[in-house]
């Protein structure tokens, strides 16, 4: 009986560690439930970003470049000058369908949660010498990367660029 109850001991502390070594967090969770998420738009692209701090290892969205610092910020930079605003808690990257005309832009980087949203922009010069800001993208934290410690190395981004996704007001 003792070898019987051993041996299955032994089956039931047994498995497969098939994440090497990566912990996938679980669902985002709101008051307790946990929280449903749009499906992705047509177009949206994933990209896995270490929280390296390398501007250059990130995103690059056709001259602003996105990447994460060893704080777990998002950052963003352009030598012509680009912003970054967080809109919080979103349920998606559909969900972002709007520009933030007020808030807090910054010029180099936002603290992040899982589930965030962001609006990129970036500084263009135009015709004429005159210069302004274009929208480039929108942004979603869908979850942070972890290591078998739980210690946040990355994070999984989804990322839509153009403004085809921006509502555009009943004339």
């Amino acid at each position: 009986m003792l070898a019987f109850s051993l041996c299955l001991g032994l089956i039931a502390c047994g498995g497969d560690d098939e994440d090497n070594g990566v912990v996938t967090p679980s669902n985002n969770t709101q008051n307790g439930n946990t929280k449903q998420t749009l499906p992705d738009p047509e177009g949206t692209v994933t990209a896995r970003i270490a929280n390296d701090g390398d501007r250059y290892g990130g995103i690059s969205l056709n001259g602003p470049y996105v990447y994460m610092d060893v704080m777990n910020n998002l950052c963003v930079y352009d030598y012509n000058g680009a912003a970054i605003i967080n809109i919080r808690n979103v349920n998606g990257l559909a969900a972002i369908t709007k520009v933030p005309t007020g808030g807090s832009y910054s010029d180099t980087k936002v603290a992040t949660s899982e589930g965030d949203g962001f609006v990129i922009k970036a500084y263009r010069s135009g015709m004429y010498g005159q210069s302004s800001w274009i929208v480039i993208c929108r942004m979603y934290l869908a979850s942070y990367i972890r290591d078998a410690l739980g210690n946040i190395i990355g994070a999984t981004i989804k990322y839509q660029t153009g403004t085809d996704w921006v509502e555009k007001d009943e004339e």
